[in-house]
Order: C-alpha cells, then structure tokens, then sequence
C-alpha cells in the first residue's frame, strides 16, 4: 500500500457523470505539516444534454454551456491520512452555485488505484461524484 507521500502532485481527469455531463477534475495534493495535507481541487462539468434533441435546437443555450467551462468550483481542502485514503473536508469554496450545477464540495478523499487514484466528493444538492484521477506532474 502507497504512502500518503507518494499521492502528493497534480492529478487530472476527465469523464462523463451521470445528470452532469462531461467534467474534469483537477487536482494538487501537499503536505502542510507533519501528518497533515491540504489539497486543491477544480471541478468543472459541461452538461449538453438538455441542448441536444428536440425539433429545434437550443443553440444559445448551448454555447452558454460551453461558456461555463470557464467557471469551475475549486476548493481548498485539509485532510489526513486515514485508514489507507488521504480524507478532507472543504474549507473553502470558490465558484459555487448550485442553480447552474455548481455546488459546494463538503468532503473529498483520494484513495491508491493502481498508478492512478480514485476520488470521491460529496458537494451538498448535486450529490458527489467518483472519478480516476492520473498523475500529471508533481
């Protein structure tokens, strides 16, 4: 089993999740002191699927959609090690706004998956999400 050491760097991915489109997750993982780790995560989601169908396409609303991608919620979170996860909790929320799919993100853990780590979230109404994160830098 991995360290919680050997977690820290950036971490990306990129995915279809259910009733929220195509996401990707950004992620930055340090150590702030001895056991401790603060993490910072950018969660962008680009739903198409109410623009798509139907006789007419909604194609301002669509563009809109796309426009969004340049506003994800992004969180600081401080965690620790715990039972073979790095476990955080959200102490800060930016971009937030859950009429537009936006939700503030209330706990986060990473957990080893090979070379890769498996994320879980849990952001109040919108109701969490998982994802495969692949390191990308350190």
């Amino acid at each position: 089993m991995p360290s919680a050491g050997e977690l820290l760097g950036k971490w990306e991915a990129q995915a279809t999740l259910p009733d929220r489109g195509v996401c990707t997750e950004k992620l930055e993982l340090r150590q702030s002191g001895q056991g401790m780790f603060v993490g910072y995560s950018s969660l962008l989601c680009i739903n198409l699927n109410p623009y798509m169908g139907g006789a007419k396409p909604d194609y301002r609303g669509a563009a809109l959609a796309a426009l969004d991608r340049y506003n994800p919620v992004a969180s600081v979170l401080t965690g620790a090690w715990e039972n073979g996860s790095l476990k955080f909790h959200a102490e800060k929320n930016i971009g937030v706004n859950p009429a537009e799919g936006r939700c503030a993100m209330t706990s986060f853990s990473v957990t080893p998956f090979g070379s890769q780590i498996a994320s879980e979230w849990q952001d109040g109404s919108c109701g969490g999400g998982q994802l495969l994160l692949k390191k990308t830098g350190l």
